[in-house]
């Protein structure tokens, strides 16, 4: 285990202490990242524990997979934002951070302490496969994890990016070590998923913000539409096109279209409450598919916090994306 996560144990176990006044131990040796035991009103209780730094979107489908998996569990965080605790308390998840917040409920036991707690931003500088363009690379690299092993003309082509952009994002990739050098032309993939779960983050607040082209109403319904062969649909509409789990009610196209073509072609008609969110289409490809990758779909199911969508994301995953990471 790392020293940030062994330092974030360490607190969350400090204020469980303090909180209730027993003793609390933890242990790294468990079916998850290790265990946690504690004393509450003559009861003793052990918990599998995972830990994470922070929480977002894409973790709670993880999250429910281990409550259905190991039964109940604690997740311990660094900080856990007002928002997420509701969403944790909803799906019955039992957490505790580093600023003093709990819930723990098993059997007789009900543990509850919620702190008002101001959201931070941190931003992390200077890994340029990152950057709104590097995203652009490693999501091509993610879709193809042979990818990597071509030459850097053919990545930058397929990422539709300038070349330069290549060797620093390959530096960035070994710096965070999700790659490994075997040669000086061969490279070795490392925790892949954890590498989709960077992704999914850092698309939600780099990338995005630069490609989006606007909201729109649709008065007609959008299963109707004939979508131009360069415009594809991400979000609920694909959720529901691959799945057939999902109603769609908010739309995501990726499109190269002007705003005059979208008004023409597709009757688009802007409005800032409307249902349809426009962004530009950033990646290349010459098939003609109406779905947006799995990838791209997954995370955009993903960020939305809406359980249903959070549900399809996990159908897409399971069937169209954990075999190929």
């Amino acid at each position: 285990m790392n020293v940030k996560n062994k330092a974030i144990i360490q607190k969350a176990v400090e204020q469980l202490k303090k909180l209730l006044k027993h003793p609390v131990k933890w242990e790294e040796n468990g079916l998850l990242d290790g265990k946690i035991n504690l004393e509450y009103d003559g009861y003793r209780l052990t918990f599998p524990g995972v830990v994470k730094k922070e929480i977002r979107s894409y973790h709670f489908p993880e999250l429910e997979k281990y409550k259905e998996t190991h039964g109940p569990f604690i997740l311990i965080a660094d900080t856990l934002f007002t928002n997420q605790r509701k969403i944790l308390q909803a799906k019955g998840i039992n957490y505790v951070d580093t600023h003093g917040n709990a819930y723990i409920k098993k059997g007789p036991v009900f543990i509850f302490v919620d702190r008002p707690t101001k959201q931070k931003v941190e931003k992390e500088t200077g890994n340029r496969a990152f950057t709104p363009t590097g995203l652009k690379v490693v999501l091509q690299l993610l879709l193809d994890k042979e990818l990597i092993n071509a030459t850097q003309r053919a990545i930058a082509d397929k990422a539709n990016v300038a070349l330069g952009n290549i060797p620093q994002v390959i530096a960035g990739l070994k710096e965070t070590g999700y790659l490994i050098a075997l040669n000086k032309k061969e490279y070795l993939w490392k925790n892949r998923r954890e590498l989709l779960e960077r992704w999914i983050k850092e698309y939600e607040t780099a990338l995005i913000p630069k490609i989006q082209k606007g909201r729109y109403r649709l008065e007609e319904n959008w299963r109707d539409l004939e979508l131009d062969e360069k415009d594809t649909w991400g979000g609920e509409a694909a959720g529901e096109l691959m799945t057939q789990y999902l109603r769609a009610e908010n739309l995501i196209l990726y499109t190269k279209a002007t705003r005059n073509e979208l008004m023409g072609q597709y009757r688009f008609i802007p409005d800032k409450k409307g249902k349809v969110f426009v962004r530009e289409k950033f990646w290349t490809d010459n098939r003609q598919q109406r779905n947006a990758p799995p990838i791209l779909v997954y995370a955009d199911l993903i960020l939305t916090d809406n359980q249903r969508c959070l549900d399809t994301a996990q159908i897409i995953f399971d069937e169209y994306i954990e075999r190929e990471l």
